[in-house]
């Protein structure tokens, strides 16, 4: 029985401190979560005070200029000490058009195409063949795109960033906006240009479709050339018929006062 008290005896002070390192280390972790909670609502505070402080800065500012900053900088030294940041170092983000402070940076709009997108390109080859459909039922290229609405197009297309294609009548050139842009020497206006996409062959001038537009125009001026021709000429033929039958009616008038009738 002795050996088994003085177990139990040197056993009770262990117990309690195991229950005494167990209450602390509660104690610790429930301190460390209220010391971040109140980071928290610090970071909280601060950030909306600033935030505040720059809105303020930015309406006395557009009452007395009458417009809002370009930029936040702009604000101090004049309205504001300085631009105070967010609470974890980045910038405010900052909206001119409506003069609003932003939680994040504003994001800059997304810079247009330097060139024809892919759908750009579908879109060109559609009106291409479009074009030729209209040459070869016409004989000439259409005066504008807006001619090829409804029996070729259902509407003429745009480019993704909304612009119009370029066509020109008189070549049947068809390019993009952005890569005329880029051009600094264009094509002399009489010489046809390249157009921007590969082209269906027979467009632009070259090509059977260009021959067959060609031949239809030099045919329709042989034609033109020839009615012409025969009406100057029927004209120069009435011209000297009338001419003989005058002369004729002068010389008869003549006889007949030669003979006193």
């Amino acid at each position: 029985m002795k050996p088994l008290c003085v177990l139990l005896v040197a056993l009770l002070p262990a117990g309690c401190g195991v229950e005494l390192l167990t209450t602390t280390a509660i104690q610790g972790e429930l301190q460390a979560k209220q010391l971040q909670s109140m980071k928290g609502q610090i970071s909280h505070v601060s950030d909306q005070s600033a935030k505040i402080n720059i809105q303020r800065a930015i309406d006395t500012y557009q009452a007395e200029k009458g417009t809002y900053p370009a930029s936040l900088s702009e604000l101090a030294p004049a309205y504001i000490p300085s631009v105070p940041n967010r609470p974890d170092g980045q910038p405010y983000g900052y909206d001119p058009a409506s003069g609003k402070v932003l939680d994040a940076p504003a994001v800059a709009p997304a810079a247009a195409p330097s060139g024809p997108t892919p759908n750009d390109r579908q879109k060109m080859n559609q009106i291409l063949a479009a074009i030729d459909q209209y040459g070869r039922s016409v004989g000439y290229y259409p005066p504008s795109l807006q001619a090829l609405v409804p029996t070729y197009l259902p509407a003429v297309p745009k480019t993704d960033s909304g612009q119009d294609f370029v066509f020109d009548p008189r070549n049947g050139y068809l390019g993009h906006p952005a890569e005329l842009a880029q051009q600094t020497m264009p094509a002399p206006a009489t010489q046809p240009r390249q157009a921007a996409t590969p082209r269906p062959v027979g467009v632009g001038g070259a090509g059977p479709m260009g021959e067959v537009m060609t031949g239809i125009g030099m045919q329709n001026q042989l034609n033109s050339m020839g009615s012409s021709g025969a009406n100057a000429a029927g004209g120069y033929a009435r011209q000297k018929v009338g001419g003989v039958t005058q002369q004729h009616n002068q010389q008869q008038e003549q006889v007949m006062n030669q003979l006193g009738m």
